[in-house]
C-alpha cells in the first residue's frame, strides 16, 4: 500500500473524527499529521516529504491546502483533498462532492490522478526583496486580499462562506485603486478597479463564476506588472490532485 499522510487542520476537524471517517473507507494505515498555527501546514508538508510519503491528503481549507502545496510542490507526492474549509475553491472546481465528506475521503485515496497548473505570485517589497507564493486557485490584490484578512474565523465556522460577504460590508463604499497590468505580450494597461484577481479556477461558492474561461489544466500562465518591478513566469508548475 502507498505511504499516505493526512495533514489536517485541528481547528477544522479532530484527530478522532478524522480517524473514524477514514476507517469507513479504508483499512490502510494512515499517518495523521496536524498543522501548526505558525506555518499553517507547510512544516507538516515538509515532514511528509522527509518521511517519503507517496500521497498526502489535506484535510482543511484553501489556506491549509496552499501551504502544503508549497511544501511538496517539488516532490512526486500525489495530493488528495478532504474539503473542510470555508470556500474550498479548488475542491469545487475539481467537482468534488464538498457536502459529502465520506465520498471525498474515499476519492482522496483514489488511484485516479489529475494534473493541474500551479500559479506563482512574486511579491516585491520596498527594499526590492522578492518572495514567491504558489497558489492552486485564485490570487488577489486590493479589496479581495483585505477581505480575506478581515473575515472573522469564528464567523466562518458559524455561517461558512457567507462570512466573506458579511465582512465585505466593512469596505463600503468601495475604494478603487490603479493597477498596471500586462497579459502575455500585450502592451501594459492601467486599470481602475477595487480588486484584481488572477487564477486558473473560476468557480466560487454559491455557483458564482468569476472567470468563466479559467481552466485548471490549460498551461496558460498570466503575469502582472507592478509600478516599479515586472514579474514574469512562464514555467508550468504542476501538482497531482485526485480527479472526479
Amino acid at each position: 500500500m502507498n505511504r499516505t499522510a493526512v495533514i489536517f487542520n485541528p481547528e477544522k476537524i479532530s484527530e478522532a473524527k478524522l480517524t473514524k471517517l477514514y476507517r469507513k473507507v479504508t483499512d490502510q494505515e494512515l499517518f495523521l499529521m496536524p498543522t501548526d498555527s505558525k506555518s499553517a501546514g507547510f512544516e507538516a508538508g515538509r515532514r511528509a516529504v522527509e518521511l517519503e510519503m507517496e500521497r498526502v491528503v489535506v484535510a482543511g481549507g484553501d489556506g491549509t491546502l496552499r501551504a502544503v502545496v508549497e511544501a511538496i510542490a517539488d516532490s512526486d507526492i500525489v495530493l488528495g483533498i478532504l474539503p473542510i474549509g470555508t470556500g474550498n475553491i479548488l475542491a469545487r472546481n475539481l467537482k468534488l462532492p464538498v457536502n459529502n465528506l465520506e465520498s471525498c475521503a474515499h476519492r482522496s485515496l483514489s488511484k485516479s490522478e489529475y494534473q493541474i497548473d500551479l500559479g506563482v505570485a512574486r511579491v516585491f517589497d520596498a527594499s526590492g526583496k522578492t518572495q514567491e507564493y504558489l497558489f492552486t486557485g485564485i490570487a488577489g490584490l486590493g479589496m479581495d486580499a483585505r477581505l480575506m484578512a478581515a473575515t472573522d474565523k469564528k464567523r466562518k465556522r458559524q455561517i461558512g462562506w457567507i462570512a466573506y460577504l458579511e465582512a465585505s460590508l466593512k469596505f463600503l463604499p468601495l475604494r478603487f485603486e490603479r493597477f498596471e497590468v500586462v497579459v502575455d505580450n500585450q502592451p501594459p494597461r492601467v486599470l481602475k478597479s477595487y480588486s484584481l484577481l488572477v487564477g486558473n479556477a473560476g468557480w466560487l461558492p454559491g455557483a458564482i463564476s468569476m472567470m468563466p474561461d479559467a481552466r485548471l489544466d490549460d498551461s496558460v500562465v498570466g503575469w502582472m506588472k507592478g509600478a516599479k518591478k515586472n514579474s514574469r513566469n512562464k514555467d508550468k508548475m504542476t501538482s497531482f490532485i485526485q480527479g472526479q
